[in-house]
């Protein structure tokens, strides 16, 4: 991690002089008070000619030893007229330049910005309010350091993924809808492929690289669907039964500690007892956990091929 700094650049460094010819190189004068009120940190400094110099307001930002130790390294130095004191902060010792705000400025970017990069890619706009790359480049730039993985848990257009990869970084991207088929995973083909929207130019990005991408193998989740999806009264008692009782290609659902199956009276309607069934699933269940994969009724769902991708996925190896 990089400590949340961005590059310098030539207008970050431009207030850096050397008018002393001072050894250590370029700097520039640093605020000697304290941020608040110290009264411990009240007290006079003695200038080279005995002019006596009165603490600020708020007192100083150091303690009277520290001010001695950085005047000896000659850290901080006398105004010529002996009115005050000069810290001096070298510009050899900036290793980036903290971030004042990531989503103001320039080079990050505007929302009509991001909806050109998102038509150029699929024709149209398909998100009303997507992030331009430029934003994304500054937030990952600031956040983390090549081959690094970054964590998007809403993928949307995948705006953070691209980005990740044209900057070196790894990524997991997570997405529930059904768009992650038609706009997620085609922009991350047409990134491996080239395209040269976005920061392509900036970082020289010429294409490669790879993604894996997988579902969750759904356990309630299934059922769910087919509660939504059921349009008659004899669709769901049908869904009821795999519930309860599972076929040769489902296990039965895991049913929430909280339902009463008493409830269920199919004499109350169809929607009454829709919102019913959907009450009776175990959320926590909506999907098969790794943990359960050896499990002998889950591994009989498992294809030998899914059942060798998860294990080299969850604990490496080919």
């Amino acid at each position: 991690m990089n400590d949340f700094k961005l590059p310098r650049t030539e207008e970050d460094n431009k207030n850096y002089k050397n008018p002393d010819n001072d050894p250590k190189g370029l700097w520039r004068s640093g605020d000697v008070r304290s941020p608040s009120l110290r009264d411990t940190l009240k007290f006079n400094i003695i200038a080279p000619d005995g002019t006596v110099i009165n603490p600020p307001d708020n007192g100083w930002r150091w303690s009277k030893e520290s001010i001695e130790e950085k005047i000896r390294t000659k850290e901080i130095i006398f105004k010529p007229d002996n009115s005050g004191i000069i810290r001096k902060i070298y510009l050899a010792n900036q290793n980036g330049r903290t971030p004042e705000n990531v989503w103001y400025g320039e080079n990050s970017g505007t929302t009509r910005e991001a909806n050109s990069e998102i038509k150029e890619l699929f024709g149209s706009s398909v998100f009303s309010t997507p992030k331009p790359e430029r934003l994304l480049q500054k937030i990952i730039q600031i956040a983390t350091n090549e081959n690094d993985i970054v964590l998007d848990f809403f993928m949307g257009s995948a705006t953070t993924p691209a980005v990740a990869m044209k900057m070196n970084r790894r990524f997991i991207g997570i997405e529930q809808m059904e768009y992650i088929n038609t706009i997620a995973v085609p922009r991350l083909q047409k990134v491996i492929e080239g395209e040269q929207g976005g920061i392509s130019t900036d970082v020289n990005w010429q294409g490669g690289g790879s993604f894996v991408y997988a579902e969750l193998f759904p356990k309630n989740m299934g059922y769910l669907q087919d509660i939504i999806h059921s349009n008659t009264t004899e669709e769901l008692k049908s869904v009821y039964k795999r519930m309860l009782q599972g076929n040769d290609t489902d296990e039965p659902a895991d049913i929430s500690f909280r339902a009463d199956l008493s409830k269920i009276d199919w004499a109350e309607g169809f929607y009454e007892n829709k919102r019913l069934l959907v009450k009776l699933l175990d959320k926590n269940g909506l999907y098969y956990n790794y943990s359960e994969i050896d499990d002998k009724n889950v591994r009989d769902l498992v294809s030998d091929e899914d059942y060798a991708f998860n294990k080299a996925f969850y604990e490496g190896g080919e």
